[in-house]
């Protein structure tokens, strides 16, 4: 029996899918492997492990063997996504999350014809290679904002730099004549120290 056991394991090892009868797949918690990413980043399988059960007896098979089909991931899109994982006729699925490496949080959106970039406001959220992120205030010297334009009226798109990173926002420039309220602003009164008009 122990015999035989060894030799489905080895079979499983050898990457074998096409024999020996693959009846299930799973993956243990402690063999997942990375789930988070930056855009841009290939999907990277190493150090995942499946459980595949072949004629009754459970082994491991790397994720990155040459007989592991993936499917399902886009680097370029952002957000959760659902990976498919085929080994030996069996498929199992799992999320991975994709990252940008630069998000603008809580910055200005809305200008003027003329106005100035507001870097008093806002903040970045830097990802590293490993998924791992940090705060940034959009004030500090180290970030740079290139391409914005208030000669004329419209949406907008920034380039925000740090360091090596790079990223975009969208940003809305506004002319007199383009201003129409469509509801109630919250605030309708104002006094002679107010400077922001409150939407």
């Amino acid at each position: 029996m122990l015999v035989m056991a060894l030799m489905c394991c080895a079979l499983l090892v050898g990457c074998e899918s096409g024999e020996g009868g693959v009846s299930e797949i799973f993956v243990q918690k402690m063999d997942m492997p990375r789930l988070s990413y930056v855009q841009g980043q290939e999907l990277d399988l190493h150090g995942g492990v499946l459980t595949a059960v072949v004629d009754g007896v459970a082994g491991p098979v790397p994720m990155d063997a040459a007989d592991v089909t993936v499917t399902g991931y886009n680097k370029d899109q952002l957000g959760s996504q659902t990976v498919t994982i085929t080994y030996g006729e069996q498929t199992l699925t799992h999320t991975v999350t994709v990252i940008p490496r630069i998000a603008l949080e809580g910055i200005t959106r809305d200008y003027f014809i003329g106005d100035n970039f507001d870097k008093t406001k806002g903040r970045l959220r830097v990802a590293d290679d490993n998924g791992n992120t940090k705060s940034v205030n959009m004030s500090e010297e180290a970030v740079i904002v290139e391409g914005f334009d208030s000669s004329s009226a419209g949406p907008k798109t920034i380039t925000v730099k740090y360091g090596n990173y790079t990223g975009t926002a969208n940003v809305t420039v506004y002319s007199a004549e383009t201003i129409e309220l469509t509801s109630k602003p919250k605030k309708t009164t104002y006094y002679s120290h107010d400077t922001e008009f409150v939407i």
